[in-house]
């Protein structure tokens, strides 16, 4: 219910950025921003990363009559940041790439079975040599029915806890409020 779709929010994120700026590796991780022991996590270097940075899960009632409760299975909401994790040579690229990757989510809040986010054409020139990222959406993973995203506003005594706790270095970054609703189960007979 957490790590299904923060995992989906990245490859969703990294396919729309390797499609739209013609990238041909991958710019999006979900990962920490610091490891328990205060270091840095490999393979974060110059990319964007999404991680949790709070959970509510609100469990289905099941103190209520049968024929009252809600049919689906539950839902979680947590807080995500989008962080760009790059050194300081390469700080314009980071901060690129976290503009089109709000601009993506600001157009495809919600994602569902049955509608996967849209998928922009690129807007840089592509070398003829330079290989486009090909294949399909991520797809959601079937037990999930929904995932919404939404910009969090953090006060900037909010932001500056929430990056105390998560190593002390702040990242430029924007924070998503997620909602991820289960799929319903399947009904035998």
């Amino acid at each position: 219910m957490l790590l299904s779709p923060l995992q989906h929010l990245a490859a969703a994120l990294d396919f729309h950025l390797r499609c739209r700026l013609a990238l041909s590796e991958a710019v999006v991780v979900a990962a920490p921003p610091r490891e328990l022991d205060g270091g840095v996590p490999a393979g974060i270097g110059n990319k964007l990363i999404v991680f949790l940075a709070d959970i509510s899960i609100e469990p289905q009632r099941k103190a209520l009559p049968s024929a009252l409760r809600q049919p689906q299975g539950g839902s979680a909401e947590f807080l995500m940041v989008c962080a760009a994790s790059f050194v300081a040579a390469n700080y314009a690229d980071g901060i690129k790439l976290l503009t089109v990757a709000m601009d993506f989510l600001e157009q495809n809040p919600v994602f569902t079975q049955d509608a996967p986010p849209g998928v922009a054409t690129p807007v840089l020139p592509v070398a003829e040599t330079q290989p486009l990222h090909q294949g399909k959406p991520p797809q959601l993973d079937p037990g999930i029915a929904r995932v919404s995203v939404e910009p969090a506003a953090l006060s900037l005594s909010e932001s500056q806890a929430l990056w105390s706790l998560h190593g002390g270095s702040y990242l430029p970054s924007m924070v998503y409020r997620v909602r991820v609703t289960a799929a319903e189960p399947a009904l035998t007979p």
